[in-house]
């Protein structure tokens, strides 16, 4: 077992098992892992999308130091997390098992069971094949809206305040292996132009908020 920084810079760690390490990734550093196994480890990932493939972590917390935004189109898929804890601010991302992969077939990892989301902003995140009733999300002013639900609501003659509308119809276009979609007051707020309160009463006409 080696930390990452035993590891070159700017390449990939591969085939190695980590048990109860601090690994960091980032610029001058590793970019991510790929067939590893990593238990009760602390990932830290320094403003940096991760490229984390085929492997499994358990028991791991993931951190952002900075910010993760889409601008870098980061997705954390094609890796099983079991009971792991994010932390940090996570703006785009998307989350699960790889509805179109490489290779062509059934993405053999993907898998999130048992994860802890409340210490980290999901802002306009999207999970991919996962079974949110099984993670742990942060409460209100954050909220979580199940697969599906944007494109029912679409047809609503609801007067959508701001720029919901526009919102709410691209649930229509969402691919159908979205369980859910995540979003914040403070988000929402700046990018559709809505109030709390008129948010509120949008997310009670989509339902299946949680």
């Amino acid at each position: 077992m080696r930390a990452s920084n035993a590891f070159p810079a700017d390449e990939m760690i591969r085939g190695e098992h980590f048990t109860d390490t601090t690994l960091e990734l980032g610029p001058k550093l590793p970019t991510g892992f790929s067939r590893c196994t990593l238990e009760r480890c602390h990932v830290r990932l320094h403003g940096f999308a991760p490229s984390i493939y085929d492997s499994r972590l358990t028991d791991c917390t993931i951190e952002c130091t900075k910010k993760i935004t889409d601008r870098r189109l980061p997705k954390f898929f094609s890796s099983a997390y079991v009971r792991c804890k994010f932390i940090g601010r996570f703006d785009g991302v998307d989350f699960g098992r790889d509805p179109q992969p490489y290779s062509g077939k059934p993405d053999e990892f993907g898998d999130f069971i048992d994860c802890d989301f409340t210490e980290s902003t999901l802002n306009l995140c999207r999970f991919f094949s996962v079974n949110v009733s099984r993670q742990k999300f942060a409460p209100w002013p954050q909220f979580i809206l199940q697969g599906g639900r944007r494109a029912a609501s679409a047809q609503s003659d609801y007067a959508w305040p701001g720029e919901l509308a526009q919102y709410v119809r691209l649930g229509q276009s969402e691919h159908p292996a979205v369980t859910a979609v995540t979003g914040t007051v403070e988000g929402f707020s700046k990018r559709f132009s809505v109030n709390e309160h008129e948010l509120r009463e949008a997310l009670n006409v989509i339902g299946g908020v949680l």
